[in-house]
C-alpha cells in the first residue's frame, strides 16, 4: 500500500496549521505540495500546475512514509501512492470569513466556499483513492489540539463520519446568505 498519508481540503480549511503538527505526533516527516512548487510555478499558478511533474518532484525528493499535504494531493498522488487521506472541511460560511480574512478577491472567496459546500476535494479525492481509503474531519470550531488528535486517528484507519453541508444551505436564502457573506468587505458592495 502507499507510502504517503495525505492532508487536503479547501483552501481555508486549516492544511498548513494541522498538517506538521499531525506529521510531529506520528513521528514522521511533513511535505507541502505548495512548497515544492519553483518560483515560475508559483507565479503562474493560476494558469496551472502539471501534476505529474509535481507528483515526479514529490516522489524524488522524498523516500518513505510521510504526511504529504495540500489542496492539490487528489490531483498530485496516484491511488498507489496514498494509504490513507483526510479531507479537512469547514462550514462554507465560517471559511468565507477565514478566506476573506486573507485578502482574497469575491471571486476566490465564492468559488472556494461553493467548492466546499458541494465537496469537491472530497469527491476528488474518494474517485482517485476509493472510499476505503479516504475519511473527513470538520476544522470549523475544533481547537487545533482536539484537531491534531482526530486527524491523526482518522490517518491511523480510526472510521470517520462523511460530512455533506448541503443540507445546512438547503434553501435560496441560506445560499444567497453565503455569497452575502463572500462579498462582505468587497469592492463589489
Amino acid at each position: 500500500m502507499g507510502r504517503f498519508l495525505g492532508i487536503t481540503g479547501t483552501p481555508g480549511t486549516g492544511k498548513k496549521t494541522l498538517a506538521p503538527r499531525v506529521a510531529k505526533a506520528l513521528g514522521l516527516p511533513a511535505v507541502g505540495l505548495n512548497d515544492l512548487l519553483t518560483a515560475r510555478e508559483r507565479a503562474s499558478a493560476s494558469r496551472g500546475v502539471d501534476p505529474s511533474k509535481l507528483r515526479r518532484r514529490l516522489l524524488k525528493l522524498t523516500g518513505g512514509p510521510e504526511v504529504v499535504y495540500g489542496h492539490m494531493v487528489p490531483d498530485v498522488l496516484e491511488k498507489r501512492d496514498a494509504q490513507r487521506v483526510v479531507v479537512l472541511r469547514c462550514d462554507p460560511l465560517e471559511l468565507g470569513r477565514r478566506l476573506r480574512s486573507r485578502g482574497y478577491s469575491f471571486a476566490k472567496v465564492a468559488g472556494n466556499v461553493e467548492a466546499e459546500l458541494i465537496g469537491v476535494v472530497s469527491a476528488a479525492c474518494i474517485s482517485k483513492f476509493g472510499r476505503g481509503r479516504v475519511a473527513e474531519f470538520d476544522t470549523t470550531s475544533s481547537s487545533v489540539r482536539a484537531s491534531v488528535e482526530a486527524v491523526r486517528g482518522l490517518l491511523a484507519g480510526k472510521a470517520g463520519a462523511m460530512i455533506d453541508w448541503v443540507p445546512f444551505y438547503s434553501s435560496a436564502e441560506k445560499l444567497r446568505s453565503l455569497l452575502s457573506e463572500a462579498s462582505t468587505d468587497s469592492a463589489l458592495t
